[in-house]
């Protein structure tokens, strides 16, 4: 197991008892969550000290049941860890594709860390922002939110190896195989709109690999690199990066929702 050798060293360094609560916490975990914990065994991109640490998140958690340690797990990704892995090059340099579920969009475009954007400086409320955006062509929306982070946290992103400038032109724009192909597999997905669009990120910005602890508690998630698609081969699955946010002025295929 790939947490024994924390759980060892912390034995051999006088702290049995907490390597004996930090285990029991870790087997429930297991239990409630068998698939992310697979995730954070098999990860390469997983050290021993990240895995420490979210051991010791456990041990702080007020109650050690399977719900209480999966949100202690999703603060501790959520906390600026280790959810990037090695950078990707040849990502870094292409264009990248991005999809997120409606109601996302509008939490974070009308973030209060978004002070300069439309939905902020208009008093719009969200859902009458969005349209207003959905309805502008690519560089009004580039105006519209050139101040503006299209995303709270790290960002996720996909591309297409042999068609490094056209992010959808192997995958297509259809909300169900852009579910199906990017495993999309969150159950609340398919009761709202999912907004896509194109992006390159502006220089200095690297994408990497994303790591277990960017997937939270996702299903659908495997450590390598490519996205796991929820039905047919797993070639079908997209190169995945995760970056740092990118404002409204990174567009270059206008923010639209997919048919």
């Amino acid at each position: 197991m790939a947490f024994d050798a924390v759980l060892d060293n912390w034995r051999t360094g006088g702290r049995a008892r907490d390597a004996e609560k930090a285990r029991r916490a870790l087997s429930t975990f297991a239990a409630a969550h068998p698939q992310p914990y697979e995730n954070l065994c098999r990860d390469p991109n997983m050290d021993d000290q990240t895995r420490a640490d979210l051991l010791e998140a456990f041990l702080a958690s007020p109650r050690r049941d399977g719900s209480t340690l999966a949100g202690a797990f999703e603060a501790f990704c959520r906390d600026g860890r280790k959810t990037a892995g090695p950078p990707d090059t040849l990502a870094s340099a292409s264009a990248l594709g991005h999809t997120v579920p409606r109601d996302r969009f509008e939490e974070a475009i009308g973030s209060t860390r978004n002070a300069r954007s439309p939905l902020r400086r208009r008093t719009l409320s969200p859902a009458p922002g969005v349209d207003r955006i959905l309805r502008s062509g690519l560089n009004k929306q580039r105006d519209m939110l050139r101040y503006t982070k299209l995303r709270k946290y790290l960002m996720w992103s996909f591309c297409d190896r042999r068609h490094r400038a056209q992010p959808f032109r192997q995958i297509g724009k259809r909300a169900s195989e852009l579910r199906r192909r990017l495993g999309l597999g969150h159950t609340d997905l398919k009761k709202q709109e999912l907004l896509l669009f194109a992006h390159r990120l502006p220089s200095g910005t690297k994408a990497y690999v994303p790591t277990t602890l960017d997937a939270e508690l996702g299903q659908f998630f495997r450590p390598g690199g490519r996205t796991k698609p929820l039905s047919g081969p797993a070639s079908h699955g997209m190169p995945e990066v995760v970056h740092d946010p990118v404002t409204g002025r990174s567009l270059i295929a206008r923010i639209e929702k997919a048919p």
